[in-house]
């Protein structure tokens, strides 16, 4: 089910909420009793195996809505996956993400080739997510604790990044050299994920 929260700024950071999303109710009982049952190799929690990706809004007054407004998206996993910024003012979405040359054909064809999407569009991003959040759970305990290093290391950076960019961002009046901007950081962090 989703949910929201509106933190305020002084409580609630936003790994705060990267974390929540990826919870497995790590170190309680319910996480113990998981661990032995049908799904131990990825315990129930916010984070579960029906989880096809997270979104978290970071919207933000005082600053142009091309760059205060974001979504935060971990594509199918949150335990296992870095949360990237896609912003408002993107006009592009990251290389691999889209199946149509343009909006437009995006509009008139989003519901085709849907009944066997993966045999349809094998090259698609999205199962680059899949098939390595499938090889973590395959032994979660062990895999995860491995590829946490990595994801903390790089959400580290991503989130570090942020301000300094934006500073440079909000000062681009041209749309189109801001839009080209925009879509060149996400696609950067897109890139530095590893499977």
């Amino acid at each position: 089910m989703p949910f929201s929260t509106i933190p305020k700024a002084d409580k609630i950071s936003l790994e705060d909420l990267f974390e929540t999303h990826a919870y497995h109710y790590e170190g309680t009982e319910i996480y113990k009793g998981n661990e032995k049952g049908s799904d131990k190799w990825h315990p129930a929690g916010i984070c579960h195996n029906g989880t096809q990706y997270t979104a978290i809004a970071q919207l933000r007054d005082g600053m142009p809505t091309e760059v205060g407004s974001v979504l935060w998206i971990a594509p199918y996993h949150p335990c296992s996956k870095v949360f990237i910024p896609w912003y408002i003012g993107m006009t592009e979405v990251p290389a691999g993400f889209s199946r149509f040359a343009s909006y437009t054909e995006a509009l008139d064809k989003h519901m085709t080739d849907i009944k066997d999407f993966r045999k349809n569009t094998p090259e698609h991003r999205y199962w680059k997510y899949v098939d390595s959040s499938e090889a973590i759970k395959s032994d979660y305990p062990k895999n995860i604790k491995k590829y946490q290093k990595y994801k903390a290391k790089l959400q580290k950076k991503i989130l570090k990044s942020q301000a300094a960019f934006e500073k440079k961002a909000v000062k681009v009046t041209d749309k189109e050299a801001l839009a080209i901007m925009l879509n060149n950081y996400t696609q950067k962090w897109v890139d530095k994920e590893q499977f």
